[in-house]
């Protein structure tokens, strides 16, 4: 058995596999790369997909760290809602989104996994939209699960959909827009 725990070494080798040839990386090339047997590999996890869904358990708790550091941190509540929006694109930094689009057929498992993540933690988003409405910043009449569903529509629909690719923008530029957009339409002004 290992001394030390490989998963991190592991999963970066994966998402530098991942980032350069999408769903088609092998684990062979995962090995190759942190020099490693891919049996080794096997100790570790299941395979592609467990790597996959642990990417994705990961890319969660940095979503919740993010989200709890914004609620914690300075700023009006409309400055925390735009950062909670656009927090939503921390787990995207170390992964080529446009490749995620490819597991829907690959790997529906893995490509729910990532839609899940548009669709979990959105309690202090809530909070600070109806915080927003005492305010008067949001307009009284707005529905916070309707306005919330608008956002992981949104949201997915960068992954389901060519947007990226056809627009040129980044996964983080059009979590910006979505951001822009959303509030635009929910503030008084």
């Amino acid at each position: 058995m290992y001394r030390k725990d490989l998963r991190p070494d592991i999963v970066a080798s994966f998402l530098g596999e991942f980032n350069a040839f999408g769903p088609k990386l092998t684990l062979d090339q995962v090995a190759s790369k942190i020099h490693i047997s891919k049996k080794t590999i096997y100790r570790f996890f299941e395979g592609k997909e467990d790597i996959y869904l642990y990417i994705c358990k990961i890319a969660s708790k940095k979503l919740q760290t993010a989200l709890e550091e914004i609620e914690k941190g300075e700023g009006t509540t409309v400055e925390k809602m735009a950062k909670m929006i656009r927090a939503r694109s921390c787990w995207a930094k170390d992964i080529d989104v446009s490749y995620v689009r490819e597991l829907k057929e690959v790997s529906p498992n893995v490509y729910a996994a990532f839609l899940h993540l548009h669709h979990i933690h959105w309690e202090s988003m809530m909070a600070l939209m109806n915080q927003g409405k005492n305010e008067g910043m949001v307009k009284s009449a707005l529905d916070l699960r309707l306005a919330i569903r608008y956002l992981e529509a949104g949201l997915d629909a960068l992954l389901d959909d060519d947007i990226l690719a056809t627009t040129g923008l980044t996964y983080a530029q059009a979590v910006d827009s979505l951001s822009d957009t959303f509030l635009n339409g929910m503030l008084n002004r």
